[in-house]
């Protein structure tokens, strides 16, 4: 069975060599934190990716491995994470795709309800409001859709 990530590669094979991490630190000369770190497949607590790899190449001569191997298996690793990374990505876009999506449909649905709500208004009282009170209200309709084309 192929280890899930190049950390529990690292442990898998010093335990099978039964080194312990006190021996891989004493050869190495690196400090206890960085060397559980690599095994925590914890990138991100390791300083630049220059230092990574000299890390892992002391690690695999430590324990006696080839040390270009070990670097290729941490590449091929490193491809499958960003592969992984980069589905998981395209997975969240096109959730908030279809978000937007659903937004921009409420926000159209609701104008259009309140553009009826006008317009039933406006006919329900055409009839009884004096000619100047339905100019001041055909203005202000007008405003309100000047409004609401800039905004869209």
């Amino acid at each position: 069975m192929e280890p899930k990530t190049f950390g529990e590669y690292l442990r898998t094979e010093r335990e099978l060599r039964t080194v312990s991490m006190d021996d891989v630190a004493r050869v190495t000369r690196i400090h206890m934190k960085y060397l559980k770190a690599l095994e925590e497949n914890d990138f991100n607590s390791l300083p630049a990716s220059t230092f990574i790899k000299g890390f892992i190449r002391s690690y695999a001569k430590a324990i006696g491995l080839d040390e270009e191997s070990v670097i290729l298996t941490f590449e091929y690793y490193q491809k499958q994470q960003k592969s992984a990374d980069s589905s998981q990505s395209t997975e969240k876009k096109a959730t908030l795709n279809g978000s937007r999506k659903l937004i921009i449909i409420l926000v159209i649905l609701i104008l259009l309800l309140i553009f009826i709500m006008i317009l039933a208004y406006y006919f329900s009282n055409s009839g009884t409001l004096e000619s100047s009170e339905n100019l001041i209200f055909h203005d202000r309709l007008h405003h309100f859709f000047d409004i609401i084309v800039k905004v869209i």
